[in-house]
Protein backbone atom coordinates (compact mmCIF):
# COMPACT_ATOMS: atom_id res chain seq x y z
CA UNK A 1 0.00 0.00 0.00
CA UNK A 2 2.54 2.60 -1.18
CA UNK A 3 1.46 6.21 -1.41
CA UNK A 4 3.39 9.03 -3.01
CA UNK A 5 2.92 12.50 -1.62
CA UNK A 6 3.39 14.72 -4.63
CA UNK A 7 0.19 16.74 -4.62
CA UNK A 8 -1.48 14.46 -7.17
CA UNK A 9 -4.89 13.04 -6.44
CA UNK A 10 -4.44 9.53 -5.04
CA UNK A 11 -7.09 6.89 -4.59
CA UNK A 12 -6.77 3.51 -2.98
CA UNK A 13 -9.64 1.43 -1.66
CA UNK A 14 -8.47 0.19 1.70
CA UNK A 15 -11.07 -2.18 2.97
CA UNK A 16 -14.55 -3.52 2.79
CA UNK A 17 -15.87 -3.64 6.31
CA UNK A 18 -18.36 -6.41 6.95
CA UNK A 19 -20.94 -6.65 9.71
CA UNK A 20 -21.98 -9.97 11.21
CA UNK A 21 -25.56 -11.06 10.56
CA UNK A 22 -26.87 -12.11 13.94
CA UNK A 23 -30.39 -11.33 15.08
CA UNK A 24 -29.20 -9.21 18.02
CA UNK A 25 -26.92 -7.00 15.95
CA UNK A 26 -29.26 -6.19 13.09
CA UNK A 27 -30.21 -2.56 12.83
CA UNK A 28 -33.60 -1.22 12.00
CA UNK A 29 -34.40 -0.35 8.36
CA UNK A 30 -34.34 3.35 9.26
CA UNK A 31 -30.81 3.03 10.67
CA UNK A 32 -29.63 1.01 7.66
CA UNK A 33 -30.85 3.67 5.25
CA UNK A 34 -28.98 6.37 7.20
CA UNK A 35 -25.67 4.50 7.45
CA UNK A 36 -23.32 5.15 4.53
CA UNK A 37 -22.55 2.40 2.03
CA UNK A 38 -19.31 3.99 0.86
CA UNK A 39 -17.17 6.74 2.33
CA UNK A 40 -14.53 8.80 0.58
CA UNK A 41 -11.91 10.50 2.75
CA UNK A 42 -9.91 13.31 1.13
CA UNK A 43 -6.89 14.86 2.85
CA UNK A 44 -5.61 18.25 1.71
CA UNK A 45 -2.01 18.08 0.53
CA UNK A 46 -1.66 21.81 -0.12
CA UNK A 47 1.61 23.54 0.78
CA UNK A 48 0.22 25.11 3.97
CA UNK A 49 -1.82 22.16 5.23
CA UNK A 50 1.00 19.64 4.77
CA UNK A 51 -1.38 16.74 5.21
CA UNK A 52 0.98 14.01 4.05
CA UNK A 53 1.45 12.50 7.49
CA UNK A 54 -2.29 12.86 8.13
CA UNK A 55 -3.04 10.93 4.93
CA UNK A 56 -0.67 8.12 5.89
CA UNK A 57 -2.01 7.97 9.45
CA UNK A 58 -5.66 7.81 8.36
CA UNK A 59 -4.84 5.08 5.81
CA UNK A 60 -3.10 3.04 8.49
CA UNK A 61 -5.84 3.52 11.08
CA UNK A 62 -8.57 2.51 8.61
CA UNK A 63 -6.69 -0.64 7.65
CA UNK A 64 -6.08 -1.50 11.34
CA UNK A 65 -9.70 -0.98 12.40
CA UNK A 66 -11.60 -2.72 9.63
CA UNK A 67 -11.99 -5.91 11.63
CA UNK A 68 -13.60 -4.06 14.58
CA UNK A 69 -16.09 -1.91 12.66
CA UNK A 70 -19.75 -2.07 13.57
CA UNK A 71 -21.23 -0.83 10.26
CA UNK A 72 -20.64 -2.15 6.74
CA UNK A 73 -18.85 0.50 4.76
CA UNK A 74 -16.29 0.74 1.97
CA UNK A 75 -13.68 3.35 2.85
CA UNK A 76 -11.52 4.99 0.17
CA UNK A 77 -8.74 7.31 1.28
CA UNK A 78 -7.26 9.82 -1.15
CA UNK A 79 -5.75 13.25 -1.43
CA UNK A 80 -6.97 16.56 -2.72
CA UNK A 81 -5.38 19.86 -3.59
CA UNK A 82 -5.74 23.15 -1.76
CA UNK A 83 -9.29 24.32 -1.01
CA UNK A 84 -8.35 27.65 0.62
CA UNK A 85 -8.86 26.67 4.26
CA UNK A 86 -5.12 26.84 4.93
CA UNK A 87 -5.33 28.59 8.30
CA UNK A 88 -7.19 25.65 9.86
CA UNK A 89 -5.26 22.82 8.19
CA UNK A 90 -4.56 20.01 7.72
CA UNK A 91 -8.10 19.62 6.43
CA UNK A 92 -9.90 16.30 5.98
CA UNK A 93 -13.10 15.97 3.94
CA UNK A 94 -15.34 12.94 4.49
CA UNK A 95 -17.93 12.36 1.79
CA UNK A 96 -20.65 9.74 1.89
CA UNK A 97 -24.09 9.20 0.45
CA UNK A 98 -25.55 10.24 3.82
CA UNK A 99 -23.61 13.44 4.62
CA UNK A 100 -20.39 15.33 4.04
CA UNK A 101 -18.10 16.37 6.89
CA UNK A 102 -15.14 18.74 7.04
CA UNK A 103 -12.57 18.20 9.80
CA UNK A 104 -10.02 20.92 10.53
CA UNK A 105 -6.67 20.89 12.35
CA UNK A 106 -6.20 17.16 11.85
CA UNK A 107 -2.50 17.42 12.55
CA UNK A 108 -2.04 14.86 15.32
CA UNK A 109 -2.55 11.13 15.80
CA UNK A 110 -5.45 11.79 18.20
CA UNK A 111 -7.24 13.98 15.64
CA UNK A 112 -6.79 11.29 12.97
CA UNK A 113 -8.16 8.70 15.39
CA UNK A 114 -11.28 10.87 15.96
CA UNK A 115 -11.85 11.18 12.19
CA UNK A 116 -11.54 7.43 11.65
CA UNK A 117 -13.76 6.71 14.67
CA UNK A 118 -16.47 8.95 13.22
CA UNK A 119 -16.25 7.13 9.89
CA UNK A 120 -16.33 3.61 11.31
CA UNK A 121 -18.71 4.49 14.17
CA UNK A 122 -16.63 2.76 16.83
CA UNK A 123 -15.75 4.05 20.27
CA UNK A 124 -12.00 3.83 20.73
CA UNK A 125 -11.48 6.96 22.77
CA UNK A 126 -8.85 7.08 25.48
CA UNK A 127 -11.63 7.59 28.07
CA UNK A 128 -12.69 3.95 27.67
CA UNK A 129 -9.14 2.71 28.38
CA UNK A 130 -7.18 2.43 31.59
CA UNK A 131 -4.53 5.10 32.11
CA UNK A 132 -1.74 2.65 31.24
CA UNK A 133 -3.45 1.54 28.04
CA UNK A 134 -4.13 5.16 27.07
CA UNK A 135 -0.49 6.08 27.70
CA UNK A 136 0.73 3.16 25.59
CA UNK A 137 -1.69 4.10 22.79
CA UNK A 138 -0.48 7.72 22.77
CA UNK A 139 3.12 6.53 22.68
CA UNK A 140 2.38 4.16 19.78
CA UNK A 141 0.54 6.95 17.96
CA UNK A 142 3.49 9.31 18.47
CA UNK A 143 6.01 6.79 17.13
CA UNK A 144 3.86 6.08 14.07
CA UNK A 145 3.22 9.81 13.52
CA UNK A 146 6.97 10.61 13.57
CA UNK A 147 7.58 7.79 11.09
CA UNK A 148 4.93 9.25 8.75
CA UNK A 149 6.41 12.76 9.05
CA UNK A 150 9.92 11.44 8.26
CA UNK A 151 8.58 9.56 5.23
CA UNK A 152 6.83 12.66 3.88
CA UNK A 153 9.96 14.78 4.35
CA UNK A 154 12.10 12.13 2.65
CA UNK A 155 9.71 11.91 -0.33
CA UNK A 156 9.60 15.69 -0.68
CA UNK A 157 13.40 15.88 -0.57
CA UNK A 158 13.72 13.14 -3.21
CA UNK A 159 11.10 14.88 -5.36
CA UNK A 160 13.13 18.08 -5.28
CA UNK A 161 16.30 16.19 -6.20
CA UNK A 162 14.55 14.51 -9.13
CA UNK A 163 13.42 17.89 -10.47
CA UNK A 164 16.98 19.26 -10.32
CA UNK A 165 18.34 16.32 -12.31
CA UNK A 166 15.85 16.77 -15.17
Amino acid sequence: METSIDGARLEMPLAMIAMTDSDEERSSPAEESRSPKAVRVEVCLGPDCQGGATLLEIEELVSLRTSRASKPCEVTVGSTGCRDFCTVGPNVYVKSDVEDDHFTRVGSPQACRRVVSSILADDTSDDALSSTQALLRRREDGIRWRRHKERVCREKRLGVLKRKVK
